[in-house]
């Protein structure tokens, strides 16, 4: 993998202390722009330079765009422990082509590599944004193995549970049907069988029958999954959980 170094100039930049994710980003046009050209728009305003740490163009060349050291401004709330890498293109509008899919997924891979990284997120899951738009390819670009412990099965599964398109697809629509789970909330709840028979899958044994009821065992099994994933233990599956569970392979 090649990165084409800038050597562009900033202002005032501070250390990222840790590096726990990795945030993806679309330019928002269709017309080509250079890292330059976003560099100084966002110096125009008030900013140390490009807040992205990665710019991938549309001809599949990588660009270093802040530091990558630096505390980047692409996330609200998540600059000081994430990685930004923005793609040329507005995803909304547009397709991405091979060449800028394929360099991509090697940067993310060898981002994750590097710093042990196992989030990573669109912009749209941090922040209110459309960003990084409805058509921009997620899954070919995070990874591989999606597949791992049935998946594409487990999604479908649970998209006929909350009444969402079964389409294997974690996308809006999903998400937002998305139940909060636990044994004082929904208790009783179709999804719940789809997550005690995934957490079984993945080995959590206490998780007890699979019966569709959130009890005292799928409490303990949830809290035992939430341990592991660095989580709060509270044994309610939330927007944070789900994210976890839908996206297990990180």
């Amino acid at each position: 993998m090649n990165i084409i170094e800038t050597n562009l100039s900033f202002g005032a930049l501070s250390q990222r202390n840790s590096t726990k994710m990795i945030v993806l980003h679309n330019s928002g046009v269709t017309v080509l722009q250079s890292v330059e050209v976003i560099h100084n728009y966002h110096r125009s305003k008030g900013w140390a330079g490009i807040g992205y740490n990665f710019y991938v163009r549309k001809s599949g060349e990588i660009y270093r765009g802040r530091p990558e050291w630096a505390v980047g401004a692409h996330a609200v709330g998540y600059n000081s422990t994430s990685i930004g890498i923005c793609f040329e293109g507005n995803f909304d509008t547009e397709t991405m082509n091979e060449k800028q899919i394929e360099a991509g997924k090697e940067l993310v891979s060898y981002l994750k590599d590097k710093y042990g990284i196992n989030e990573v997120v669109r912009h749209s899951e941090v922040n209110v944004t459309s960003c990084p738009g409805k058509n921009f390819p997620f899954y070919e670009i995070v990874t591989e193995k999606e597949v791992l412990y049935g998946y594409t099965d487990f999604v479908k599964e649970l998209q006929r549970a909350i009444g969402a398109k079964v389409d294997g697809i974690v996308g809006n629509e999903t998400m937002s049907k998305l139940p909060i789970l636990s044994k004082s909330i929904n208790r009783k709840h179709a999804a719940v069988r789809v997550v005690q028979k995934y957490l079984t899958k993945l080995g959590y044994t206490s998780i007890g029958e699979i019966d569709g009821i959130a009890g005292n065992k799928f409490d303990t099994a949830v809290k035992e999954y939430q341990i592991n994933k660095e989580l709060t233990p509270d044994g309610i599956i939330g927007k944070n959980t789900w994210r976890k569970l839908l996206w297990n392979l990180f």
